[in-house]
């Protein structure tokens, strides 16, 4: 990523990565996929070249209980739904000539404490078990199997 970033001229630094340096995923509507340092500083947003989509037809499944009026969990609660990884960076010149997907069952498993004052802890945890897709490096196909893992936790502020 780091080459394929450096070649469009989005990260300047060079074509590693430093020591510490992570992937995240902003959720939202359109997850963004970011890389920051060991202090958390965004180093570059890989966006461009890595992408997430939902199954075809959209479909969650979730168990638990959720707040009707804040939208907080009550403990904890679970979503199942296809996820479909993307990367691309055989259009740069200058990269490694990487393109693949591959697709899955997310889980996805989220924990938040009562809100006390309006301020809550959400924990959160994906785990994408046993992936599969195809691909090509520098013109060679490929087929791929494999996981996708990761969490995080942070305070958060109810909306007025």
């Amino acid at each position: 990523m780091a080459q394929a970033e450096n070649a469009e001229g989005n990260y300047p630094a060079g074509t590693t990565f430093p020591t510490g340096a992570k992937l995240v995923v902003v959720t939202g509507d359109n997850p963004l996929f970011q890389v920051l340092d060991a202090n958390n500083n965004l180093l570059v947003d890989v966006s461009d070249i890595l992408s997430s989509a939902d199954g075809t037809f959209g479909n969650d499944i979730y168990s638990g209980k959720q707040s009707d009026l804040t939208g907080v969990a009550a403990t904890a609660t679970t979503d199942l739904h296809i996820l479909t990884v993307k990367y691309d960076d055989t259009g740069i010149g200058g990269s490694v000539g990487v393109k693949f997907y591959m697709t899955g069952l997310m889980t996805t498993k989220v924990t938040e404490t009562v809100a006390v004052a309006g301020v809550y802890t959400r924990t959160e945890s994906v785990k994408l078990a046993s992936g599969t897709g195809e691909g090509s490096y520098q013109g060679q196909d490929f087929v791929l199997t494999g996981t996708l893992s990761a969490s995080g936790k942070g305070t958060l502020i109810l909306p007025p």
